[in-house]
């Protein structure tokens, strides 16, 4: 039932005092919202950095809304384990994850927005949701940047393999809109074997 403020940056701009992660934990059936005044750097790179960037715990709510960068991690960049309503995550540069930028593992975020970020670069997804989602939106955010090919075709600094994957089911009150989803290997936005509800326009 607590309320956390970083009031200052969280991990510095300067290169050498990102931090190597940040675990968002609560305690099952109570509520707890953190907010960020300042900008957070996260760097897989760093030694003994954990798998996932921004791990947010199921029914956590994060109002990150002044960006930064979250990016070099073995797994995920931004991981919402489970329901996050009102969860805000504006600015950010996720970039260069080895699986997705941002991942989505609960059902309900209702008021939650994914917003202004930059995600590029991911060897998996830009955005994947791992079952169908109510009350998310997802708006202004650029997927997926031109990168860099070399001689045997490989590409790298900018595409996701696809830009937004959606799981089948009802995404009620979800809406993906005015999104700049381009130069990713493969779908701008998949949504394979039954999706409905979701609302996808001006993209």
């Amino acid at each position: 039932g607590s309320t956390v403020q970083f009031a200052k940056e969280v991990g510095r701009k300067n290169k050498n005092s990102a931090l190597g992660g940040l675990n968002l934990n609560g305690v099952k059936d109570s509520t707890f919202v953190v907010t960020a005044n300042d900008s957070v750097k996260l760097d897989g790179a760093l030694p003994n950095s954990q798998g996932a960037g921004l791990f947010i715990g199921d029914g956590v709510t994060a109002n990150f809304a002044k960006g930064g960068t979250i990016s070099n991690f073995t797994v995920t960049g931004v991981q919402f384990k489970g329901d996050s309503p009102s969860s805000v995550l504006k600015g950010f540069t996720i970039a260069d994850n080895v699986y997705d930028g941002i991942q989505f593992g609960g059902q309900k975020y209702f008021g939650a927005v994914i917003a202004d970020n930059t995600i590029q670069g991911n060897s998996g997804f830009g955005i994947e949701t791992m079952q169908a989602t109510n009350g998310l939106t997802i708006r202004n955010n650029v997927i997926g940047t031109k990168g860099t090919s070399n001689e045997w075709g490989y590409t790298s600094g900018g595409p996701n393999a696809h830009g937004i994957v959606l799981a089948p089911g009802d995404y009620t009150a979800t809406v993906i809109a005015d999104n700049a989803i381009q130069y990713n290997r493969r779908d701008g936005i998949a949504a394979p074997n039954g999706v409905q509800g979701v609302v996808i326009s001006g993209n």
